[in-house]
């Protein structure tokens, strides 16, 4: 009596969305497997949010029994769009299988994960630096630094 069964266990997600924050972040709590079958559950979620003009997103992994590579690519691309907006995603409480298989991938350091909420909405929050461009002088383009290469060789 007390007890579900369910033959589609090891490919069911649940998800329970919150705005927190007054509202600027959106925290997604997930529960279950994140494959190929249910991945789009949270595309689905995120585009949601993303619609809201929401691009600071907590995706609770304390649940996550399972995750595949579709599931990984869903928050990669998440990750990526977000910071497009000057957002985050920030994961809070990675188990240790989720954490294996992002190793595996070899994409767990570009997730900024935390272990408790606290902490989770102070990461979502800050905007991470972007990426530094370098501008590199074209073939003839006199700068300061061919300046200072040309005269010590002169000399």
């Amino acid at each position: 009596m007390g007890s579900r069964s369910n033959l589609n266990a090891t490919s069911s997600l649940n998800i329970d969305r919150e705005e927190i924050e007054g509202g600027s972040v959106v925290l997604l709590k997930l529960n279950g497997t994140l494959d190929a079958r249910t991945f789009e559950q949270l595309e689905s979620q995120i585009a949601d949010a993303f619609v809201g003009n929401i691009f600071r997103i907590i995706l609770d992994m304390s649940e996550v029994r399972e995750i595949s590579s579709s599931g990984t690519g869903v928050i990669v691309d998440a990750l990526s769009q977000t910071r497009e907006q000057n957002g985050n995603v920030v994961l809070l409480s990675v188990t240790p299988s989720v954490q294996e298989v992002f190793d595996i991938l070899d994409v767990a350091d570009q997730f900024p994960t935390a272990h408790d909420l606290a902490s989770a909405i102070c990461m979502v929050q800050t905007t991470p630096a972007p990426i530094q461009e370098v501008d590199v002088p074209k073939s003839g383009e006199h700068t300061a630094l061919t300046s200072v290469t040309r005269k010590s060789f002169e000399d």
